[in-house]
């Protein structure tokens, strides 16, 4: 923690009760709206992927395999590595 955010720290302990659930609302709501931004963020990064795998896919520039021959691979991939 900061000198300047001890400080601030300080002075909200000093507020009325009424005033420090206030300010710990305000900083709660700015936090939870960051986090829904970053999560926009990532969710339209992510559809951003996947357009761009699927039309790789039609143009044949990669391939598609069967889920199971996949899930096959890494159960067998992660016997090698952790082995019961």
């Amino acid at each position: 923690m900061t000198r300047e955010t001890q400080a601030l720290f300080k002075k909200a302990l000093k507020l009325p009760l009424e005033s420090r659930a206030d300010l710990v609302e305000v900083l709660l709501n700015s936090i939870l709206e960051e986090d829904q931004n970053s999560q926009r963020e990532l969710d339209a990064a992510w559809a951003k992927e996947a357009r761009n795998r699927f039309e790789a896919f039609l143009q044949g520039k990669i391939k598609a395999y069967p889920m199971e021959e996949v899930m096959e691979k890494l159960r067998t991939r992660s016997n090698l590595t952790h082995p019961q």
